[in-house]
């Protein structure tokens, strides 16, 4: 569905870099307990697989209506091939290079309908080789030609490195791109030319050092960023139980709060954010003002709920309120 208002202009393509994640729920009943211990025993009734990460972002985007390319590292596994394989399903442009040393990033929630019982992720920290980054690199480079806007998505799954952002940052300048960044770990990078970055409230937090407890700490915490990474402006997406909504900073003292509805507190602060995330980036994509867009990805979230315009089938709403996604498309 494109969220595309009159007067504006069509999307202009955009390159997602970034951490590429493959999700799976294994949704079962827990029958008796284990005979060696008192663990619960966990009968499985279904397993799903979706994209995550920078892989979600792209088909939140493609969905929405603009044109998009992905390019990241995937292992020499199932679960890469499980990406790939969506992703040419979609129609979404990728160029996933692949690391036998490494495992495609994975995250598994095993639970019941009613409650999530554990999460188990796969993925290695370890900075990507020499090789496949300069890949990245070239890559980036030959795609640059007809995009519009450049977006880093970091996991802390190794992609995505000061290097690596650096040298995006100055070829992109180089030919006038503006690139964003969404910062979903505890990295902080040197300063380079980036245009925005989005951190959600728990990394803000901290980077910080320190609980933030009021508008003076806030604002203290996005001045170090500010400084940090020299970015032009700041977005702080806040989940529960801090106030919901994001934030969008100017400068460290001048900032906007754009709230979601109360009701929507209960629901996944990964899926809001992911869906503000591709929302806000085709908007920017269109030249429209941050403010403006911020504006118009917040409405996204709400009117995709409102609708109930979900693309991820599930089969239970109270397995969704507790750690689906219902934002993300179903995996083949």
């Amino acid at each position: 569905m494109a969220y595309m208002k009159e007067n504006e202009s069509a999307p202009g393509k955009i390159l997602i870099i970034g951490d590429v994640i493959l999700e799976q729920n294994i949704i079962g009943r827990v029958g008796c307990s284990c005979s060696d211990s008192s663990v619960p025993v966990l009968n499985i009734k279904e397993t799903m697989h979706y994209p995550g990460g920078a892989a979600n972002i792209a088909a939140l985007i493609k969905a929405m209506g603009a044109e998009v390319t992905l390019a990241g590292v995937i292992g020499k596994d199932e679960e890469g091939e499980r990406l790939r394989r969506f992703l040419n399903q979609k129609n979404i442009s990728s160029v996933l290079k692949v690391d036998g040393n490494r495992p495609t990033a994975l995250m598994q929630r095993i639970g019941t309908e009613e409650e999530l019982l554990i999460r188990l992720d796969k993925y290695h920290q370890d900075e990507i080789v020499n090789g496949i980054f300069h890949d990245i690199l070239k890559v980036v480079t030959l795609l640059l030609e007809d995009v519009k806007l450049v977006v880093i998505v970091d996991y802390g799954k190794g992609l995505v490195t000061g290097s690596l952002l650096s040298t995006v940052c100055e070829v992109c300048q180089s030919k006038g791109i503006p690139v964003f960044m969404d910062l979903q770990c505890k990295n902080l990078f040197k300063k380079s030319s980036i245009e925005m970055i989005k951190i959600p409230y728990s990394s803000l937090e901290a980077l910080y050092g320190h609980r933030i407890q009021n508008t003076d700490d806030m604002e203290k915490a996005a001045n170090l960023v500010f400084t940090a990474l020299g970015c032009k402006t700041l977005i702080v997406s806040w989940s529960p139980p801090a106030p919901n909504g994001v934030l969008l900073f100017r400068r460290y003292n001048d900032w906007i709060h754009f709230p979601l509805p109360v009701w929507m507190k209960s629901i996944s602060s990964c899926e809001t954010e992911e869906i503000f995330m591709a929302a806000l980036i085709i908007a920017v994509s269109r030249s429209i003002p941050m403010d403006l867009a911020c504006k118009q990805a917040s409405e996204a979230i709400i009117n995709r709920f409102i609708n109930n315009n979900h693309i991820r089938d599930i089969s239970s709403k109270a397995f969704m309120q507790a750690f689906t996604s219902s934002s993300r498309l179903k995996s083949p």
